[in-house]
């Protein structure tokens, strides 16, 4: 069973909210897009398992805090959705993530890709069960 041009929809537009709360620093609106039990695995190697939303936002927030990033601009184009009635993936190619430290008037430049698994609830909406992204610095 392939996915619905209806399903396609829904996950870009499950996927672009939760970027734009991202890039507002809204984490709450932000981890809405994900299940309760969402897994991450960073560039860095570390996994976070969420449990429930409110871990997901407090988790966030406390690693932006952490890395002392103040701005995030993102640019990234979806590849590709593919999937069938209950799971899909949505693969995100060339990825250009700049990153404001505190205090810091320059970027970061980072580039990669990405990897959103999204499972359909019985309610119909989609939502992200495992996200998988890399990075890597952008020379200048």
């Amino acid at each position: 069973m392939s996915i619905s041009a209806q399903d396609v929809s829904a996950i870009k537009q499950v996927y672009s909210t939760m970027m734009q709360c991202f890039l507002k620093s809204d984490w709450a609106g932000y981890a809405s897009a994900y299940t309760d039990d969402a897994l991450f695995l960073t560039p860095e190697g570390d996994i976070f398992q969420t449990h429930g939303q409110q871990s997901l936002a407090d988790w966030t927030a406390k690693l932006m805090q952490d890395y002392g990033i103040e701005q995030v601009e993102v640019a990234d184009g979806i590849e590709k959705i593919e999937g069938d009635g209950a799971c899909a993936y949505l693969y995100t190619l060339e990825t250009r993530e700049k990153i404001k430290l505190r205090g810091s008037e320059e970027f970061l430049e980072f580039k990669g890709n990405g990897v959103s698994i999204f499972t359909k609830h019985t309610d119909g909406r989609w939502k992200i069960k495992l996200q998988i992204w890399s990075k890597n610095a952008v020379s200048t």
